[in-house]
């Protein structure tokens, strides 16, 4: 809540100078303390919050950073050679920390593979790779609402359901796991449609 009024009323000076040094400090922190960027719900004795705030607080400066650099990189036209580039590069970053978490998990190397992630991520959403018209259809729009609730429900999966799945194997876990999550974030997809059909009708 404190960063909305910053950003409110100075968006260039918070989203290019303010959000990028306190992000970094942050996420800096974090690292430095707990060894890893995976910060919920452990209590920070250092700054009397919990890591899980220290995280958010972070993951903002830099979300309207990405967001600001996005719009800057919208208002620019490029060749068919720079597009190519540009999603080489947008497909290399989600490569690299698709491959480094599988393989890996928690490293020394999650400073550098979250800055991996949001140049692709900033680069998806400028719409400039060539690939972009491929995911512009009704299977990849829908599949984008289920975006919200798989985030907000994955760590409660993880967490409060998948250790009573003892006798299975590890892989057998991580398909009960995506199952789960698919399925908790159809039925909120299914009950937010339902409640907007509602409200639209009493507007």
């Amino acid at each position: 809540l404190f960063l909305f009024p910053i950003r409110r009323r100075n968006p260039d000076i918070f989203d290019f100078i303010f959000a990028p040094l306190l992000g970094l400090f942050l996420i800096s922190y974090a690292f430095q303390f707990a060894g890893n960027l995976c910060l919920v719900v452990a209590y920070d004795v250092h700054l009397f919050l919990y890591d899980g705030m220290i995280r958010a607080a972070a993951e903002i400066s830099l979300g309207c950073m990405c967001f600001s650099l996005c719009s800057k990189f919208c208002e620019h036209e490029f060749t068919s050679l720079a597009r190519i580039c540009i999603s080489l590069l947008e497909i290399g970053g989600y490569a690299c920390v698709f491959i480094a978490a599988w393989t890996q998990g928690y490293t020394q190397l999650d400073f550098t593979l979250l800055i991996c992630l949001g140049v692709s991520i900033t680069l998806s959403f400028s719409q400039k790779g060539i690939l972009f018209p491929l995911f512009q259809n009704r299977f990849c729009l829908a599949f984008g609402k289920l975006s919200l609730p798989l985030y907000l429900t994955h760590m409660l999966v993880a967490e409060q359901i998948i250790p009573y799945f003892i006798n299975l194997s590890a892989y057998q876990k991580l398909a009960v796991y995506y199952a789960i999550c698919l399925g908790l974030s159809c039925i909120w997809v299914y009950v937010d449609l339902i409640m907007s059909k509602r409200q639209k009708r009493k507007t």
